[in-house]
């Protein structure tokens, strides 16, 4: 018996899915695989430091006894005298000479110190640093095995500093384990990583009040007890993430980056992998701040709600882009999920293998927005595939939906109370008990006019009137 061909139709839907997917697979994956391309702000910086734009420069050499994994007790507790005697303190500075206030641990080392006016403060534990009203630059330096309990091995008050090829690791204090800054400092952080350390709010780094720049940087297995497993920024001007990696933090809030508060928010070219949160935004967790996120590849990452991103009360959201592979999420979504967004833009980007109780790739609520030129395939939720909407505004074009399924309702696409076209949009192998590709219910918009899409794969209960 001679095999069926396919039909033309059928064909070119395999063929658009194929390049569509093809297309963001290359450019996503180098973007995961390649080392980032961080040297012209490495070059930027050192230029400054030539110019006379930093007045100091500095080399830390900072290790303590406490070494391994984060301990998740230890989160808890509220102070202590630490884990240990300080193993190695050294520290070189030119230009400017640099005051360090500096816990009592410091003072046996502090008379090989160069450059440096070093003040003891018994009031700090251990040896935690203090570093206020300077502008300086830290380079190839290490911070290890500093667990004492105090705001971090590292705080910066009114400062402007520049971290170039830095190590913090297994650094575990009661604000962010490696570095706190606050009162308007601007912190930049080139080519650095940042291993097992472990605070209260940001594992490694956790800002109030100041401005954040990270390129080209590492954060592995950090643990935030509240937010932020790696970074966690409050009440910031900007922030810019760029070309970054961040795999097996974990937080309650934001398993890898906690935003909450900020003038704008700029994520772009960064991997986010095997990261999780207990509550909301497994990647990323940002709330009352404007912001965009570009060409950035999540994977893996794990978050009752938002596994990938969790957005909320912000005025305006983009995403262009960016790639979203086998995520989970318990009840929201396991892509992007947003609540209450001004204006939301999703354009470009690839939603593949997520599993979630409503919208895999994508879950808005009380969101007004376009979703356009995506890819959605072999997403599983209860309700709406792809995407679930309730209480939304905007269209959906020119996007493909391949082999999607719902256990319930909306294979593809699951409206509540929506306006807005469902149009010039492609429809494959989606699956549901109830609207197969697209279930609406009190919504309104056209959803004639897409491409494969038969009148028995929609359901419209009670359309609202237009």
């Amino acid at each position: 018996m001679s095999r069926s061909r396919p039909s033309l139709a059928t064909a070119l839907v395999l063929l658009l899915s194929a390049v569509t997917r093809s297309s963001c697979e290359r450019r996503l994956y180098q973007i995961a695989d390649a080392p980032a391309p961080s040297g012209s702000l490495r070059t930027n910086a050192k230029q400054q430091e030539s110019n006379g734009a930093l007045s100091t420069t500095c080399s830390f050499s900072i290790k303590g006894s406490a070494a391994g994994a984060v301990r998740a007790q230890s989160l808890d507790e509220d102070g202590g005298s630490g884990e240990g005697p300080l193993l190695g303190a050294n520290i070189t500075c030119r230009g400017k000479q640099l005051t360090l206030i500096g816990g009592p641990l410091l003072d046996p080392f502090s008379a090989s110190f160069q450059g440096v006016q070093y003040i003891k403060a018994v009031e700090l534990p251990g040896a935690t640093m203090v570093i206020s009203d300077t502008d300086l630059a830290i380079e190839d330096s290490v911070f290890s095995g500093l667990s004492f309990f105090g705001d971090a091995a590292l705080c910066v008050t009114n400062s402007n500093v520049t971290f170039v090829n830095v190590t913090f690791s297994s650094n575990n204090n009661s604000a962010a384990g490696a570095i706190y800054a606050n009162d308007t400092s601007n912190i930049t952080v080139l080519d650095s990583k940042f291993y097992a350390n472990g605070g209260g709010q940001g594992g490694a780094i956790s800002l109030w009040n100041s401005s954040l720049l990270v390129n080209g940087t590492t954060f592995y297995r950090n643990q935030g007890k509240g937010a932020g497993g790696a970074i966690a920024v409050r009440n910031a001007s900007t922030i810019q993430i760029i070309t970054s990696a961040f795999t097996e933090n974990v937080a309650e809030n934001g398993g890898a980056v906690y935003l909450e508060t900020c003038g704008k928010a700029s994520l772009a070219d960064n991997t986010f992998t095997s990261n999780r949160a207990n509550k909301q935004g497994g990647g990323l967790f940002q709330t009352k701040c404007s912001g965009q996120v570009r060409t950035s590849y999540f994977k893996m990452n794990v978050a009752p709600n938002g596994a990938s991103v969790w957005q909320n009360d912000c005025q305006q959201i983009a995403h262009t882009g960016s790639r979203f592979d086998n995520n989970t999420a318990a009840r929201g979504s396991s892509g992007i999920e947003m609540n209450q967004i001004g204006q939301a833009d999703v354009a470009q980007c690839t939603f593949t293998t997520g599993r979630a109780l409503k919208g895999a790739g994508l879950y808005l609520q009380g969101v007004t927005g376009t979703i356009k030129q995506c890819l959605f395939e072999s997403n599983l939720a209860d309700f709406g595939g792809a995407i679930f909407r309730g209480s939304a505004n905007g269209v959906i074009s020119g996007n493909v939906f391949n082999t999607n399924r719902a256990t319930r309702i909306g294979g593809a696409i699951y409206d509540s109370h929506a306006k807005g076209d469902i149009s010039g949009n492609t429809f494959a192998g989606n699956t549901a008990p109830s609207g197969s590709a697209i279930f609406r219910t009190v919504s309104s918009g056209d959803v004639s006019s897409n491409k494969r899409l038969q009148d028995s794969q929609v359901e419209l209960d009670n359309p609202a009137s237009n």
